[in-house]
């Protein structure tokens, strides 16, 4: 028999539910629940779980300020390529790109359709008709794909969860911003030993 004091490794993930699933175990159901706008859920408990309604983020975007590039252009280094636009954050523009092409590309802005890979501008002489990249990067390097912070109806805010100061941000950044059932403030349990 192993030696309970020893403690398996666990996710930050996996310890949230097992420490949630032990403190509300023994707290009473959540009966006196309201149904409140997303706006009112500060200082209030979740009495159902939030999942996101879409992905987070919703597109692949770039991680860094730099260069959108095929990765297959990058085979021979420096590389000089043609810089045919640019895609600020918070654009939907998708330049065309092909062969011997890239997009300069700012942090949070999304992939150009033809790219699978950013290269920080750190790594360039930062041109602006034409640019030479120094150094090689793997492929998809530098990019956030669509879904990889939250996916779509499996990313949750689990039930007993305070409304603190990030809940409802938090809710608001997955897509939730309709009505969710809460327990008045004041009225939430916890435990203090």
């Amino acid at each position: 028999m192993s030696d309970p004091t020893q403690r398996v490794l666990l996710t930050v993930e996996e310890y949230l539910d097992e420490l949630l699933t032990t403190l509300l175990a023994g707290a009473a159901a959540l009966d006196d629940v309201e149904d409140v706008p997303l706006a009112q859920a500060l200082g209030r408990v979740l009495a159902l779980p939030v999942h996101a309604a879409g992905d987070v983020p919703a597109f692949a975007n770039s991680a860094m300020d730099g260069y959108a590039v095929l990765h297959d252009d990058l085979a021979s280094l420096p590389a000089t390529l043609r810089v045919v636009g640019a895609v600020p954050a918070g654009s939907s523009e998708d330049p065309a790109m092909g062969l011997g092409e890239c997009v300069r590309i700012m942090t949070g802005a999304p992939l150009p359709s033809g790219a699978d890979t950013v290269v920080p501008v750190e790594v360039t002489d930062g041109g602006t008709s034409t640019v030479t990249i120094t150094e090689a990067r793997t492929p998809g390097q530098h990019v956030r794909g669509a879904g990889e912070d939250v996916r779509a109806r499996r990313g949750r805010r689990r039930r007993g969860r305070d409304g603190h100061r990030s809940g409802p941000g938090v809710a608001g950044r997955r897509g939730r911003r309709d009505r969710h059932r809460a327990a008045p403030p004041g009225r939430r349990r916890r435990s203090h030993g």
